[in-house]
């Protein structure tokens, strides 16, 4: 006889969990699931300790679709912009291959929340003097292959391990005169609280928490407020930023981003800057004014200096890159080979250390309010040929 106590949990098995896993690996190839609930689901999968949990992870989940009599074939997703913006994000459908098509203009596919279907996305991405922006979310594997003339391709993913049974997303990038990027952003659904209060939970929930704040400080910028046609680019980050971030740990690194942010968008205002976008503690900035784009500058080195210099984990010393030149204006952001110049500029900056192009000095060099010193001839990768860059200070 009963004696009325509930029956004790039944541990789950590692079979029992794989068999789960590949149900839900099933349910997103047919469309039931976008990538970013199987990555959350199949995250709750391998957290389980008892068979209850694990029937919980697929209570919810959607009926299967009746099949369909139709052949089926493989169908390729077309997203193009020439000389406009195009986004696809939300819950869509790539289909098992897509291409992403900017010509002087920008696309962004957002794959957090899109249906994908097998084990497998492929992506090609073509930029021509334009820029494409694919967003996945945090634990998914990227291959970025392809080639870039005078362009760029970047993955900047978070780095950790892919969650066993997302699909791989292959992309292959062609950026003439232009970029395509691959980042990971955290997961828009919200995670379900863990089973178990811990310290790393707390953590990763103030992590997660700082870094949006960090995110929401940005102020909201007119796009019809931007310069246009010819323009000053001004780009930054923090030298070693990633040893930083280890030495100090996630939160103290976040606290550090934030006042970075601070004292950087005060002098993009002072100075009549206008914030195209930011990525980590990286800044792209225009100026209608080349001599107002150093003034920045140099005030961006001085401040810095002054808040973080004495850094007890070492001075935080940031480094940036100036040019002049014709930018191609798509909504908010700027594309063109000036664009991926200043960006060249600021990558072989020391930090510091701000470099500006020939350009730019013949521009502000008249008044003898700069001094341009240490005339350099860099190679710049994706660019042909080499050019002259100068040290500058005030």
């Amino acid at each position: 006889m009963a004696d009325g106590k509930d029956a004790p949990p039944v541990l789950a098995s590692d079979a029992e969990r794989e068999r789960v896993a590949v149900l839900l690996r099933d349910a997103a190839g047919e469309g039931r699931l976008t990538l970013e609930e199987l990555s959350e689901r199949l995250g709750s999968v391998y957290e389980s300790r008892t068979s209850t949990d694990l029937e919980a992870v697929t209570r919810d989940l959607p009926d299967p679709r009746p099949p369909s009599s139709a052949p089926q074939r493989k169908r390729r997703r077309w997203v193009v912009a020439v000389m406009s913006g195009a986004k696809r994000k939300g819950r869509w459908r790539p289909e098992e291959r897509c291409v992403a098509l900017a010509v002087m203009g920008g696309c962004k596919l957002d794959l957090r929340e899109a249906e994908i279907q097998g084990a497998r996305l492929d992506i090609t991405a073509v930029s021509i003097m334009g820029g494409v922006t694919i967003i996945v979310p945090e634990g998914v594997e990227v291959d970025l292959g392809g080639l870039s003339i005078m362009g760029a391709k970047h993955v900047r993913i978070r780095d950790l391990p892919p969650r066993p049974g997302t699909p791989l997303i292959h992309v292959r990038a062609f950026a003439i005169m232009g970029g395509v990027e691959v980042a990971s952003r955290p997961s828009r659904i919200g995670k379900p609280p863990r089973r178990r209060g811990t310290k790393r939970g707390a953590h990763v929930k103030a992590v997660d928490e700082l870094a949006s704040t960090v995110s929401a400080e940005r102020p909201i910028s007119d796009a019809a407020g931007a310069p246009d046609g010819t323009v000053t680019i001004l780009f930054s980050d923090i030298e070693g930023s990633t040893v930083l971030n280890e030495r100090l740990g996630d939160l103290l690194w976040l606290d550090l981003l934030s006042a970075h942010h601070t004292v950087i968008r005060e002098q993009i205002q002072a100075h009549g800057g206008f914030e195209v976008k930011t990525d980590g503690d990286g800044f792209m900035v225009v100026f209608s004014s080349a001599r107002r784009a150093v003034q920045c500058a140099c005030a961006i080195q001085h401040a810095i200096d002054g808040q973080f210099g004495e850094h007890p984990d070492g001075p935080v010393l940031v480094r940036i890159g100036l040019h002049t030149g014709e930018a191609i204006k798509q909504g908010v952001d700027f594309y063109g080979k000036n664009v991926v110049l200043a960006a060249r500029i600021a990558d072989s900056a020391r930090g510091g250390e701000i470099l500006a192009s020939a350009v730019v000095k013949q521009l502000t060099d008249s008044a003898g309010d700069f001094n341009f010193v240490e005339e350099r001839q860099l190679e710049l990768e994706g660019l042909a040929g080499t050019y002259r860059v100068y040290k500058v200070t005030a």
